[in-house]
């Protein structure tokens, strides 16, 4: 039937090649998948050649998004591929992400403020005047 076609189109790897037993009859990855390695010929789908750390590539992508750089490429990718369809989808998709990590950038800054203004009144003759007498004394 069609359905079977469509379900089934993707290939299934055969397992018996991707595990073997050990000698406690369990199962582990073959060390066969050693030998596959990504090369100019045969190239991996999503390699990346890039060392930079998970953290590295977190704080550049943090920061294109905050200063809009991602916006501006996603705007040239779109009008490049004529993708003008995407286009709002990926206003929408910028501007949310953009809201969302300036609020996780300003909370931290704008608590810190107020913890600190709070310290400031706390040590001032208004609310503590007992307790920097005492210590006068």
């Amino acid at each position: 039937t069609r359905w079977n076609q469509v379900l089934y189109f993707a290939p299934v790897p055969v397992l018996d090649s991707l595990f073997e037993r050990d000698e406690n009859d369990k199962y582990i990855l073959s060390w066969d998948l050693e030998k596959i390695v990504h090369s100019d010929d045969k190239p991996f789908e999503n390699f990346s050649n890039e060392e930079k750390s998970t953290e590295w590539r977190f704080v550049e992508m943090y920061f294109e998004t905050i200063f809009l750089i991602r916006f501006v490429k996603q705007l040239k990718y779109s009008w490049k591929t004529n993708g003008f369809r995407r286009l709002p989808f990926h206003v929408l998709n910028e501007y949310f992400t953009f809201i969302a990590f300036y609020v996780q950038l300003a909370f931290p800054i704008i608590t810190l403020v107020i913890f600190v203004q709070l310290v400031k009144e706390m040590f001032s003759d208004h609310i503590l005047p007992y307790v920097m007498s005492k210590e006068e004394q």
